[in-house]
């Protein structure tokens, strides 16, 4: 099969409206609104007031999760006793609210590249270089009720 350039269909092709960069992003925005709406309904929300975030009747209390170890900690606690939704739905809602306390995704702020990671993270603050061991804040989770 030979191929052939075809100018009438070029022609056509250009004058295909492109979406523009601020139509892609209202598109986007629109998804990840759709879908926190979605996480919502399925009982996992992040409550700023409160630094928690509730996921099928377990709380991750963010002001607790003060470095990775911390984070990590809650992540298998909460998993180990939820749905795979639930915890797929706790990671998203987690990066949603890192984006909204410090405008980057959560392993940014957690473990970012080519940086020293943050001593501790201040869910009520930014997240602070100064020295503290890692792990220091081992956190124990709040459970309202276990499903799963």
């Amino acid at each position: 099969m030979c191929w052939t350039y075809d100018p009438l269909l070029d022609e056509l092709q250009q004058d295909e409206d492109e979406p523009t960069e601020e139509e892609m992003e209202a598109a986007a925005q629109e998804e990840l609104a759709e879908r926190r709406a979605a996480r919502h309904r399925r009982g996992v929300r992040f409550d700023r007031a409160k630094n928690v975030i509730e996921a099928a009747g377990h709380e991750l209390h963010l002001d607790s999760a003060t470095d990775a170890r911390g984070l990590l900690i809650w992540l298998l606690e909460i998993g180990l006793r939820s749905k795979p939704q639930h915890l797929h739905d706790l990671l998203q809602e987690l990066d949603d609210a890192s984006r909204q306390v410090f405008g980057e995704y959560v392993l940014a702020v957690y473990c970012p590249w080519g940086k020293e990671p943050p001593a501790i993270v201040n869910w009520r603050g930014e997240a602070d270089q100064s020295t503290q061991t890692e792990g220091a804040a081992v956190p124990t989770v709040g459970t309202a009720t276990v499903t799963g």
